[in-house]
């Protein structure tokens, strides 16, 4: 199989049957006065995906004529498992997306990751094809090894709060997930709690990850072995927070405090102690504002609208050449009120 990148111009040329010099100029959208038929260009555009070419970095930034649109590519309904817009954290980054697209002057295109978007490359075909200038990622998940493909191309590319697989070199904005987990820890430590469960998100994406090293080490500092920490997975619903809470509860265990992924599956988990009549501290890892204040829920909230402010100014940056690498996590605000 031919590696991304190695594809050259005159084997572009030669498998849509057209000359190098007219390849060049549709790869290039140099057309001047040129008239080529569409069902040419089309031709040349598959020779171009099928060999993996990509133009030298150089002749990018010298031809390129920007489309003044990036991407939003986010998971299809039967990736997450629920309606996109009910994710009130996307919401959050949306709304600061619309003041970094403003200041930009530049418009969003919203792509949905779906099995068949991934098996047609459509995040290296846009960028061939002129339709976008960059491209933002939420919501991967760590299997999908495609997007190294995005990234040995070169094309400009930043994602959000999610990462694929646990490679370092991605260019990345997001929370800091394994510092706010272990600074919402270290409260429970202070007033001398030692035994925790832990009610996890999907363990398939990075978060659950990087909110466990978080926890790891701070518990580690304390003396404590996070391996022994009772843990139930689940999605980020109030359901599932309900029935991994009866499921820690069903382990007679004894605890002092319960940590959950989000402040959804804390709510969920307060419900059910409230059905059986128990105390027990719950706390949430990646909340919200809203949810916190109605249950009385201690938290990390992130500040979703900086992010995504931030991610468009970010890649901007990128996509004019006046950066090279973006790797920013954010800390979240910890809200401690009862």
């Amino acid at each position: 199989m031919t590696k991304f990148g190695n594809g050259r111009l005159r084997d572009v040329a030669a498998l849509a049957g057209v000359s190098p010099s007219t390849a060049s100029k549709v790869l290039s959208c140099r057309l001047g006065n040129a008239r080529i038929a569409s069902q040419t260009r089309d031709r040349i555009l598959a020779a171009a995906r099928e060999l993996n070419y990509v133009p030298n970095v150089h002749a990018r930034r010298l031809f390129r004529q920007h489309s003044g649109v990036i991407g939003l590519v986010v998971p299809s309904y039967r990736r997450l498992g629920s309606r996109l817009f009910d994710d009130r954290h996307l919401v959050g980054i949306l709304a600061g997306m619309e003041v970094g697209l403003t200041r930009g002057d530049c418009d969003l295109l919203l792509l949905f990751n779906d099995e068949n978007f991934r098996r047609r490359r459509r995040f290296i075909s846009l960028f061939q094809e002129h339709n976008i200038d960059g491209l933002l990622i939420w919501g991967v998940y760590g299997d999908e090894q495609e997007w190294t493909e995005l990234a040995a191309a070169q094309f400009p590319y930043l994602f959000l709060t999610n990462l694929p697989g646990d490679r370092k070199q991605w260019n990345y904005i997001g929370s800091d997930f394994a510092g706010d987990a272990g600074r919402l820890l270290a409260v429970w430590l202070a007033q001398g709690c030692r035994r925790f469960g832990w009610l996890g998100g999907k363990p398939e994406i990075s978060p659950t990850r990087w909110q466990e090293e978080g926890m790891a080490r701070t518990l580690a500092a304390a003396g404590i072995d996070f391996a022994a920490v009772p843990k139930f997975y689940g999605d980020y619903q109030p359901a599932a927070g309900y029935a991994n809470m009866s499921r820690l509860l069903e382990t007679g265990m004894a605890l002092d405090a319960v940590i959950a992924a989000d402040t959804n599956i804390a709510v969920g988990a307060l419900r059910c102690l409230r059905e059986r009549n128990r105390q027990l501290p719950v706390s949430a890892l990646d909340g919200l504002d809203a949810d916190a204040a109605e249950y009385g829920i201690c938290c990390v909230v992130p500040d979703d609208e900086q992010i995504g402010e931030l991610a468009v100014g970010q890649l901007l940056a990128l996509v004019e050449g006046r950066s090279e690498n973006v790797q920013m996590k954010l800390p979240g605000r910890l809200r401690l009120e009862k």
